[in-house]
């Protein structure tokens, strides 16, 4: 009977391991499932802004991150005249020295895209008046890349 006893006690305990073991395991797949939506972005899209300071020919943030859909308000401070322009969406917006630049689109295209400052020393603003800042000289444009948009899908 001492057998019998220690046998069905052993066989108790197999199972019990067993049950653990397979509740554990579905318990991990959920884990990475919820973590797998979470990063894939999921969700209703979102507005977001970012305010950006162009110093020295840099932007104070090099990369910002957005998902399909989310509508992104950037605004813009420049201590240089000249244009920003958005890569792959192709929006171009004159900055200057003193004034607030705004700039807000839909994120509808994926991927990433380069954002790049646009100097130049002689150039038409949208007022229509040409605006001469240097020394006499022929106008010379340069084009420098201030950071990039990411946009992800959702």
């Amino acid at each position: 009977m001492n057998i019998n006893g220690k046998f069905v006690m052993e066989l108790g305990l197999v199972r019990s391991s067993r049950i653990h073991k397979v509740v554990l395991a579905r318990l991990m797949t959920c884990a990475a499932f919820l973590v797998l939506i979470a990063a894939c972005g999921g969700g209703e899209p979102e507005e977001l802004t970012f305010d950006l300071e162009i110093s020295d020919r840099q932007f104070n943030i090099v990369l910002l991150k957005a998902f399909h859909g989310d509508t992104l308000t950037l605004i813009i401070n420049s201590d240089e005249l000249g244009e920003v322009h958005i890569h792959g969406y192709d929006y171009q917006e004159d900055v200057s020295p003193g004034e607030q630049t705004v700039i807000i689109f839909e994120a509808h295209a994926t991927g990433k895209f380069n954002i790049t400052f646009h100097s130049v020393s002689t150039y038409t603003k949208n007022d229509g008046h040409e605006h001469n800042h240097d020394d006499g000289n022929d106008s010379e444009e340069s084009e420098v890349l201030l950071g990039s948009l990411e946009v992800r899908p959702r």
